[in-house]
């Protein structure tokens, strides 16, 4: 087991009690710091040590945080999709920072909250994939 405090060690003081304490169900994925952005971006989804890659431990606290400020639970059999889902929102997020009147894939004000755990991301997760049965 873990020591407490490894995943914070881990992936930073700083970024961990922004994701801890001020994300929020209504926090926007635009209103996501450029660093989470952009390590959950880099995920290699492919990976299967996902305890040792940050990007993906930095992606996995972020996804028990959408799940818990949202009143959900996550499905333990969509983890791979779930990674898949955030390296999608991410790297469209990334392209939208770079390029401000570049229309994204996903309503602009909606929370991430509800693009992640909601239907946009039930809809994703339900689709086939080739390293994921449905």
């Amino acid at each position: 087991m873990p020591k407490r405090g490894a995943v914070e060690d881990f992936i930073g003081k700083d970024l961990f009690l922004w994701i801890s304490r001020e994300f929020n169900a209504n926090t926007k994925l635009k209103e996501i710091p450029g660093e989470i952005i952009d390590r959950i971006s880099l995920i290699d989804i492919t990976s299967r040590d996902y305890q040792s890659d940050l990007n993906c431990v930095t992606a996995i606290a972020l996804i028990t945080f959408a799940y818990k400020r949202a009143g959900r639970y996550p499905d333990i059999h969509a983890g791979p999709k779930d990674l898949l889902l955030m390296k999608v929102l991410a790297k469209q997020e990334r392209s939208r920072r770079r390029s401000p009147d570049q229309a994204g894939l996903y309503p602009a004000e909606q929370s991430f909250c509800e693009i992640f755990t909601g239907e946009i991301g039930s809809r994703i997760r339900s689709m086939g994939t080739m390293n994921c049965a449905v």
